[in-house]
């Protein structure tokens, strides 16, 4: 499939892939069992010819094992999700095959969610509150082939909350994840935010220009598997850090590409003197360098305190067009001896977004 587009919005959504007959044969193998429109209703049967109107009405319509899909074009609102599917048979929410569509608000998976699968969607968080989104306090949640984005408002993706459930079996992979957080920058609006979680996956991921962290895993993120991404031009790249008793343990890093952090390190550890420090944290195996504090050392910040790095490859990355949001690795890249995901593949819908309307731009 040919390259066809980049910066196709304002926020910059980086690069999209035309549609070729694999992907077209591919979108006519996915079922629907319900449908939404932005001109449907939801007094509808939900079917092709008769859709829902809303996300909302859709998701409550939905058993274990079938999937709703959006029809082309653009729902705003915050959307909060409580349905549970099973094990075998997860709830799907995604774009109708061979469409692109857009959530505009908030979206909240919230402590009563599980089984869930959310593929293929822009999802455009910017809300009044300037609250995160997605907020995940489920568990068994999966995140696939989405742009997620708030276009510098506030934290994208948090992963669980001491009062509001903590996030288990999260899964976020081959999503786009770019201009979260507010600018100038903060420190405190992160792409990915994981936070009180257990056994998250972090894969195959473009994680990019966002205003502080590419990934956060502060305080109490454990047992996190972060790996093939590219973490690129994020105010800081990767950070562990605690808070009184709270630290994070046994986090895997590997297998990334970590580079060209415009504030801080690409790969840093921050705890207070006399809290709990981080344990079993290790970062091994990634290509790390540029950006602001690289000196020589890939801009891992010494001494490593509350992990370890094993094996990184200090190189800076080459990117196809990083200008334009094009993260894919160059032939011959010195990262691409460390680097674990597929170097050509370009996360994230392959189709352009719909256009935002007027009054949410």
């Amino acid at each position: 499939m040919a390259l066809v587009g980049a910066a196709v919005t304002a926020a910059g959504t980086g690069v999209v892939l035309g549609a070729g007959q694999d992907d077209e044969r591919a979108g006519r193998d996915l079922t629907c069992d319900r449908v939404a429109s932005p001109h449907g209703s939801n007094r509808a049967d939900g079917t092709r010819e008769q859709p829902f109107r809303t996300v909302r009405r859709l998701i409550d319509s939905l058993r274990p094992g079938q999937a709703g899909c959006l029809r082309r074009g653009t729902y705003a609102g915050t959307v909060e999700i409580g349905r549970r599917g099973t094990e075998a048979r997860p709830i799907t929410l995604r774009s109708y095959p061979g469409e692109a569509a857009r959530l505009a608000g908030r979206l909240w998976l919230n402590g009563h969610s599980a089984h869930l699968v959310i593929q293929g969607l822009y999802l455009d968080g910017r809300n009044r509150a300037g609250l995160p989104s997605p907020t995940v306090n489920g568990h068994n949640i999966v995140f696939a082939d989405n742009d997620v984005t708030n276009r510098h408002t506030g934290i994208c993706f948090v992963l669980g909350h001491e009062r509001y459930g903590v996030a288990r079996d999260v899964t976020i992979e081959r999503n786009r994840v770019h201009d979260c957080g507010r600018l100038p920058a903060t420190n405190h609006d992160h792409g990915v935010y994981v936070s009180v979680a257990r056994d998250t996956q972090v894969v195959d991921n473009w994680i990019y220009a966002n205003a502080d962290l590419g990934v956060h895993l502060y305080p109490d993120a454990q047992r996190t598997y972060v790996a093939g991404n590219v973490i690129d031009s994020n105010g800081e790249g990767v950070l562990f850090g605690g808070l009184g008793d709270l630290a994070p343990r046994d986090n895997l890093v590997e297998g990334n590409v970590i580079s060209n952090s415009t504030l801080r390190f690409n790969v840093e550890s921050h705890f207070e003197r006399g809290d709990a420090v981080g344990s079993g944290n290790i970062v091994r195996r990634n290509c790390v360098g540029g950006g602001i504090r690289d000196e020589g050392t890939g801009g891992i910040i010494e001494p490593q305190f509350g992990f370890e790095g094993i094996d990184n490859v200090v190189a800076r990355a080459s990117f196809k067009a990083a200008g334009t949001a094009d993260l894919r690795l160059t032939p011959g890249s010195p990262c691409a001896a460390v680097f674990s995901g597929d170097p050509n593949r370009v996360p994230g819908p392959h189709r352009r977004p719909p256009p935002l309307p007027r009054r949410l731009r």
